[in-house]
């Protein structure tokens, strides 16, 4: 029989296991009996060399003490490919792991499944039906945990079944090794039980012994050590035939590094609580694992409790970027991948220090204020001298002295950006910096610890800002605030700052005289409650500001405003102040139609009307109050300056429009609900687009198609153009036929006919009608046998058509039809002078399925006579 006959009766059963971490992989037990050589991890895959699979023999089921075939199947389990089945010994005759460590493997039945990986055997496990004597290959695959997409090993080794000879040992399952979780006493947890069934295909005679005392606690909770080995005896009734298969099993567990793991981080911040900072829990892991392991043999989560890590909830989602106080812990939970089962350690804690950053003081901006000046240096040795606080700073040259001592040593740096302080990089050199009027530069101060390394930013302002500033005065002016009175719990707010740019004034000169103050100034606006908060200054806190309460229909008390430079700036305020108040009125509630912004017209597809596009408002106001509406349309004066004209008022929430263009519609409350208050209105627009342009390429200004490539069938070429539209994205179509894309069509019979053009998204279409009909603009009579006659090719189908030829003076030269060979030049025999003739066409139109069709057409031109 073939080698690999057989094995096309394979049959993979799903046997319970403990799930790997790659379905249908395993990992070899390192606590095995025979010592295992390891390479380091980092010397994985290259330097590692992987011992042979010893070969597995197994004879057929046989017959039962009733000579009845035992099974119609026989079971395999693999795993003495892995080991010496008579020494246990793990490694091959010249002491290469078969499996070493920091690898798993699998099985498979074909030498192409196991280069790539594919259809493992499940379990280790095959069953083969019908088993017949003979030999087989199999092929067991080793890859890295660590990197398992390096270049696996795959290795052959042979199954021999026979059925001559065999004892009943030799025709038992070889069970498989059995693996559980160390406990606290250093045992496993192993069921037994199932494995009476399994090692002669159901049969139940099976006794188990651990060194060769029979095993009579309960076989389904059975306690072992480590490398225990289990011997299962079977004797079949009525015969004295005897066998027996050792197992082993084996307890694996998790060991971690002993000594205590620790992060160390610069601090992030601080508040009443400590000193916090942000830990990388990643850069612990190589602190858990033994010397010798590597990191990718674990897997590891953090938890900020134990129960946690024990229950596996809770997990720090974030571990590189863990923010915590100074002396916490964290707990680590760790799974090994070179286990068969889901051995955990959760007896491990990284403990986080937090190094204490330099202090710096709160900083004041570096200003100057002069409104006549341009630029200005600034020192920065005054912020220095604050800064080190008293802390003795340490010189570049000092710090290049081999012999320097940084004990209680400081030094002070400024940089241009956050990013290049944090990385001590293009520090500012010199104790001045030049800044322009108006400008705020941000300085970034490095204070290090040079005997720690612990370091600490800040930053601050320098800039030049103006001396004299003014405020808009108003004269106790009123805003008014429009808002939907809707509010669920009667409050209202208003937000001061709404007034800010009436108080700067003008930044830019323009035709209406010089802005109020500097040109472009970065101004902002302090707001307080009195007028003696304003002179001493006592500002509103910003959240009044932006939120200040107000009754609906109301106002608020006098409020002040004054003029100063924005935050950056350490400058005096504006010279004046002004007053103001704010009152809050309502506004209405709608809903425009079409929701749309830009609108198209469409024009009726049978007679070319306009349809028009309604424009509305629908009133959302939860009171019901009856509103008005004014309709204004952009319109453009003899300047082409824009402005807005009424169309349309009073209470119509409606407006048809028929005409391209922009339109408003202003709307608001017929009746006051606020007596005294300034009414507030709602604004919608719409642009609407006008009608799409259709036009037809080479037709004059009447429409007609007067080419030459009007062939002698009466056909031409006909390409239609559009404009306008909402997507330019058409399709074209010429009288009834079908829209197309193209906007090119061929074939098109003279006589009168309509270009129709649709606008893919809105669906709007729009035509224009033309003809087609061409005849020659000159012809040479001079005998050379090329263009000698005059007459026109396209009526050539039309035997009807009439065609009469004038002078210049309107004199019938001649008659022709269209199936004669035309004109040659003469009248009564005598050649016609070269100038130009004029003539007129009558014909019936033929196009099927049109209102023209069948009608009576004429047309009239002029040609030329060259001899």
């Amino acid at each position: 029989m073939s080698k690999n006959f057989w094995l096309l009766f394979f049959v993979l059963s799903v046997f319970t296991s403990t799930p790997s971490a790659l379905a249908g992989t395993k990992s070899i037990n390192y606590l095995n009996k025979a010592s295992i050589a390891i390479v380091a991890d980092q010397q994985q895959p290259n330097q590692v060399v992987f011992g042979k699979p010893f070969n597995v023999e197994q004879c057929v089921p046989g017959l039962d003490a009733n000579k009845v075939v035992v099974s119609d199947k026989m079971v395999v389990y693999l795993g003495e490919a892995l080991k010496d089945k008579a020494t246990g010994s793990v490694v091959d005759a010249s002491g290469n792991a078969i499996v070493p460590k920091g690898y798993k493997y699998s099985f498979h039945a074909t030498e192409a499944a196991a280069n790539a990986g594919t259809n493992p055997l499940t379990d280790d496990r095959i069953e083969i039906q019908s088993p017949t004597a003979g030999t087989s290959s199999l092929w067991l695959r080793v890859y890295s945990v660590i990197n398992p997409n390096d270049q696996p090993n795959v290795e052959e080794f042979t199954l021999t079944i026979k059925d001559a000879n065999c004892t009943l040992s030799e025709r038992l399952v070889k069970l498989q090794d059995m693996y559980a979780c160390k406990d606290d006493n250093g045992q496993g947890t192993f069921n037994l039980s199932s494995l009476i069934g399994e090692l002669y295909y159901g049969q139940k005679t099976v006794e188990l012994f651990q060194n060769g005392v029979q095993i009579t606690s309960p076989l389904n909770n059975f306690k072992a050590v480590n490398n225990t080995d289990i011997e299962a005896r079977i004797k079949l009734l009525n015969t004295v035939e005897e066998g027996s298969y050792t197992f082993t099993l084996y307890t694996e567990s998790l060991e971690l590094n002993p000594v205590q793991a620790s992060l160390e981080v610069v601090q992030s911040k601080e508040d009443a609580n400590g000193r916090y900072g942000i830990f990388d829990l990643n850069k612990a892991k190589q602190q858990l694992v033994v010397a010798g392991d590597s990191v990718g043999y674990y897997t590891f989560s953090f938890y900020k409790t134990k129960s946690d890590a024990e229950r596996a909830v809770n997990v720090i989602a974030s571990p590189e970027a863990y923010e915590t106080l100074d002396g916490s812990f964290v707990y680590v939970r760790a799974e090994s991948k070179l286990t068969r089962n889901s051995c955990i350690n959760v007896e491990k804690m990284v403990a986080l220090k937090v190094t204490e950053k330099p202090y710096i003081p709160e900083l004041e901006n570096v200003s100057y204020c002069d409104s006549n000046v341009t630029s200005f240096k600034l020192s920065l040795t005054e912020q220095t001298i604050k800064i080190a606080d008293g802390r003795t700073l340490a010189t570049e040259d000092e710090i290049k002295d081999p012999n320097f001592d940084p004990t209680g040593k400081f030094t002070v740096e400024f940089f241009n950006s956050k990013d290049d302080a944090e990385k001590a990089q293009n520090k500012i050199v010199g104790a001045e910096i030049e800044v322009q009027i108006n400008e705020a530069k941000q300085i970034w101060v490095r204070v290090t610890d040079l005997m720690t390394g612990s370091y600490n930013t800040a930053y601050f302002y320098a800039s030049i800002g103006y001396s004299k500033l003014k405020t808009e005065v108003a004269n106790n002016r009123a805003f008014n605030v429009c808002q939907v009175d809707n509010s669920a719990d009667g409050k209202y707010y208003v937000n001061l700052r709404t007034t800010e740019s009436y108080f700067i004034g003008k930044l830019k000169s323009d035709q209406y005289g010089p802005s109020l103050n500097p040109e472009g100034a970065k101004l902002t606006v302090h707001y307080y409650a009195s007028e003696q908060d304003v002179i001493n200054d006592v500002r509103m806190d910003e959240s009044l500001v932006t939120k200040y309460a107000i009754p609906m229909g109301g106002k608020t008390p006098t409020i002040y405003a004054r003029v100063g430079m924005q935050k950056e700036f350490d400058c005096p305020l504006a010279e004046n102040y002004s007053s103001f108040h704010i009152t809050l009125s309502t506004v209405p509630v709608t809903e425009k139609y079409p929701s749309e912004n830009t609108l198209q017209l469409c024009a009726d597809s049978q007679t070319g009307t306009i349809t028009p596009i309604i424009l509305g408002v629908t009133s959302k106001d939860v009171k019901n109050r009856p509103l008005k509406a004014i309709w204004s349309k952009r319109e453009y004066d003899s300047n082409n300056d824009a402005y807005w004209k009424t169309i349309q008022s009073g209470d119509q929430l409606t407006y048809a429009v028929t005409i391209a263009g922009d339109y408003m519609v202003s709307v608001g409350f017929q009746d006051e609900p606020f007596p005294g208050t300034t009414s507030c209105i709602i604004t919608h627009s719409w642009t609407v687009k006008d009608l799409i342009n259709v036009f037809v390429e080479n037709a004059d200004a009447t429409g007609m198609v007067n080419s030459l490539d009007v062939n002698e069938y009466g056909e031409a070429e006909v390409v239609i153009g559009s404009k306008g539209g909402l997507s330019g994205n058409y399709e074209f179509a010429i009288d009834s036929g079908a829209f197309q894309m193209s906007n090119r069509f061929l074939n098109v019979p003279i006589g009168s006919h309509t270009a129709w053009v649709r606008d893919v998204v809105s669906g709007c279409m729009a035509y224009t009608d033309f003809t087609v009909f061409g005849y020659p603009k000159y012809f040479t009579p001079n005998g050379d046998g090329y263009n000698d006659t005059w007459t026109i090719p396209g009526l050539m189908k039309h035997p009807e058509a009439r065609i009469a030829i004038y002078d210049r003076y309107g004199k019938l030269i001649k008659q022709l039809s269209s199936q004669g060979e035309g004109w040659d030049g003469t009248f009564n025999g005598k050649l016609m002078p070269s100038t130009d003739y004029w003539f007129t066409v009558e014909f019936t139109n033929d196009v099927p399925g049109q209102p023209k069709d069948g009608q009576k057409m004429s047309y009239k031109g002029h040609f030329s006579l060259k001899r």
